[in-house]
């Protein structure tokens, strides 16, 4: 009995133990995840390995003025990619033509390396840091509008459909090849294409990319660690090129984009579409080096306006989590989903037991857009009240009205197509 008692206690004890190295662990996170949000802005005004040389600028003869002149060019330089990144598209063409803006008067560092000079040139690569709160108050005084945003990475999936067949992963697929092959550039966005592989083809077919299947779009959403998934379908009829784009994830559905693409110069237009007119000879390559841009373009810009329009309405909300747990594993995963989450500005524990824990998160985030992010990591939400929410780590009998929303705009309204064996 004695024995049995003390092993009762051992227990007891090892108990106690684990769950004193799991609240620190968590609490650890909790600091780290602070700290990671004071950083953003840090990182977000800095701009690495800018190109700067005197050569085409007006420079003396004398070595320094090359040096001189070229530095000021590449804090130029610098100064509009921050305006691009962080001003939306009108106003950024508002600021290229303004006079006079001298933009070192925003930065706060610089450094300079790889230098090459010599007496009639000089080339380098420039890392400019801004001051935040300058940039900040310049832009509040020109009454421009921006946002300050983390990267954003968004997974293309490229559907071509020729001859009333959709492909996505079989070959030919062009749409796919100038996808992968174009350079493209956008600051606040990554647009990122999947390998191709077993896993992807098992994850999503054609039929379901272009039906919206809500679970097949998670799926391959979650392989690759995004949150945003973008249909692009271009459909090839005859001397007609027609581009969609369905946004899955936290755009809104309204950011949806059609384009169409004549080849043949008829001089036709259509007012419910954006035509691009082309000669005979242009090759399909070129109009999907096009739309690959246009299609860039638009999202960059519908992110851009996203956040900013989270960021004028938004209100810091306290939100109480009961979440679920069975072991130690699933308290790491939660931790690392909570670190993960950049909506979260802290997130804390009130109370810590064997089948739940209770955290408290600081958000200025829409519901909407928490619940889309736990379950792109197979989270479950069921919300009883908006301040007060359970989670759990299977799908509960009764499931939350958002999973029955989110569905993928345009959905039904694309043509009848036979798909490739997948």
């Amino acid at each position: 009995m004695h024995r049995l008692e003390n092993k009762r206690n051992f227990l007891l004890l090892l108990t106690f133990y684990s769950f004193i190295i799991l609240l620190s662990s968590l609490l650890y996170s909790d600091i780290s995840h602070a700290s990671q949000q004071k950083n953003i802005d840090e990182t977000f005004f800095v701009f690495d390995n800018i190109d700067i040389s005197s050569q085409g600028l007006k420079t003396s003869q004398n070595q320094n003025s090359h040096r001189d002149t070229a530095i000021l060019d590449g804090q130029r330089q610098a100064f509009y990619q921050l305006a691009k990144k962080i001003l939306l598209k009108e106003d950024y063409i508002k600021i290229k033509q303004l006079e006079n803006i001298e933009p070192e008067l925003f930065v706060q560092s610089f450094v300079l390396k790889d230098e090459v000079m010599s007496p009639s040139a000089y080339k380098a690569k420039m890392t400019v840091r801004f001051n935040a709160q300058k940039i900040k108050a310049f832009f509040d005084q020109q009454n421009f509008q921006y946002t300050v945003i983390q990267n954003k990475t968004f997974l293309v999936l490229p559907i071509i459909i020729q001859n009333d067949v959709a492909s996505l992963w079989f070959e030919p697929n062009p749409w796919f090849d100038v996808w992968q092959d174009l350079e493209v550039k956008s600051y606040p966005v990554e647009f990122i294409l999947p390998l191709k592989d077993l896993s992807d083809i098992d994850y999503i077919s054609v039929q379901q990319a272009l039906s919206g299947d809500i679970e097949s779009l998670r799926k391959i959403a979650q392989k690759y660690q995004v949150h945003d998934v973008l249909i692009c379908i271009a459909e090839v009829q005859d001397q007609h090129v027609y581009i969609t784009m369905n946004p899955f994830g936290e755009l809104e559905k309204s950011t949806m984009a059609y384009f169409h693409y004549n080849l043949l110069n008829t001089g036709q237009q259509n007012p419910l579409v954006k035509s691009y007119e082309t000669t005979r000879e242009t090759k399909i390559e070129e109009i999907f080096k096009k739309a690959v841009i246009k299609i860039t373009d638009h999202v960059e810009e519908s992110w851009k306006k996203h956040s900013f329009e989270s960021s004028i309405q938004r209100e810091l909300k306290e939100i109480k989590i009961h979440a679920a747990i069975k072991n130690l594993s699933q308290w790491h995963y939660l931790k690392e989903i909570f670190e993960k989450m950049t909506e979260l500005e802290a997130f804390s524990v009130i109370s810590l037991g064997r089948s739940e824990a209770v955290i408290s998160l600081q958000t200025f985030a829409q519901k909407s857009d928490l619940i889309s992010q736990f379950e792109q990591n197979n989270l479950y939400v069921i919300t009883e009240k908006d301040n007060e929410w359970h989670l759990y780590f299977e799908r509960p009998q009764q499931s939350s009205p958002s999973q029955e929303e989110n569905v993928l705009p345009g959905k039904g309204e694309l043509p009848t197509t036979q798909s490739e064996s997948e």
